[in-house]
């Protein structure tokens, strides 16, 4: 995950000679997805934050809205024209195309496992207070995910 992520970083100027590399939302996920599942009772957080991730993704990747609506109209269809599963789909897609075989097999292995699935669901639920964030919701999400990864 952390090479996927480095090459594909940008580099930002920050002026006064400060240089950092940002990782791109997808990399953000991958990774967090990864420091999960290597310690998932201490790192529920990395679950909300990918929750985060799933319900702006269009917002926070550039021209994504517009790849979906234009160049994925297949995503859209297989999720009932659910334009939030979609674009959940659509960014495990794009995670999809560069990750390394090994990384993805992680990926699949993480989201297709039925009890590491029960687990993520219950991390994702953890701090939600929400009447409208039911399990059954979260469970969309992390299988929309899943497709996009196949």
């Amino acid at each position: 995950g952390f090479q996927e992520a480095f090459e594909a970083s940008r580099e930002s100027d920050l002026g006064n000679g400060l240089k950092v590399r940002i990782v791109t939302v997808e990399d953000l996920v991958l990774l967090k997805f990864i420091a999960w599942n290597d310690r998932p009772a201490d790192r529920e957080r990395d679950a909300e934050d990918i929750v985060f991730i799933f319900e702006h993704y269009l917002k926070f990747a550039p021209g994504s809205e517009d790849l979906l609506y234009e160049q994925h109209k297949d995503i859209l269809e297989a999720n009932s024209f659910d334009a939030d599963l979609a674009a959940i789909q659509l960014l495990a897609y794009r995670i999809k195309l560069r990750a390394k075989p090994e990384t993805l097999a992680l990926l699949r292995e993480i989201t297709g496992n039925e009890p590491k699935q029960t687990s993520f669901v219950a991390a994702m639920l953890a701090r939600k207070t929400s009447d409208s964030y039911r399990a059954d919701k979260a469970r969309m999400k992390l299988v929309a995910f899943r497709r996009g990864l196949d």
